[in-house]
């Protein structure tokens, strides 16, 4: 088990269902953290509820040594095997689905860009369903420094420190 891992774990498992060693579509990551939040409106009673959501996050951690980076094989898998991580039941709003790739730095000019353009949303019957974002961020915990996608900006600060 790394260090970042067992930082990563301790940071996450107060709040999150942490699973390890997990698989989808053939591609297998080192931790998975899941997080399910339900919010509801109900008259006096709670068997009187007239209004709920639900909220998830979703975090996939994976540490890669001295191989490439396969972006595509996580927008595969957002694109074809969404179900497998993604539970859209009744009250479905929001699902945020993290990758966390550990990776000793320095990275190529060509890996930084595709980090930075990596994009993905996925709405339901016109976001009535709810929908579902991405964030792709790629750090260095030994240098405490890391890359993401725009959308994982405001996120890299919690995932370094």
């Amino acid at each position: 088990m790394s260090n970042y891992k067992e930082q990563l774990t301790k940071k996450l498992e107060r709040y999150y269902n942490i699973k390890e060693e997990v698989s989808i579509n053939s591609h297998t990551f080192d931790l998975m953290a899941t997080y399910n939040q339900k919010n509801a409106k109900y008259l006096m009673l709670k068997e009187l509820e007239y209004c709920a959501f639900n909220n998830n996050e979703y975090i996939l951690y994976k540490k890669v040594n001295n191989e490439a980076i396969n972006f595509s094989s996580f927008m595969d898998i957002l694109k074809n095997k969404l179900q497998e991580i993604v539970s859209i039941e009744k009250n479905h709003m929001s699902s945020l689905i993290t990758f966390i790739i550990e990776k000793s730095f320095p990275l190529d000019d060509e890996t930084i860009r595709t980090i930075e353009k990596f994009k993905f949303h996925k709405s339901f019957r016109f976001g009535l369903d709810g929908w579902v974002n991405a964030q792709l961020i790629v750090i260095d915990p030994e240098k405490n420094k890391g890359y993401t996608n725009v959308f994982a900006k405001k996120e890299l600060e919690k995932y370094l420190s």
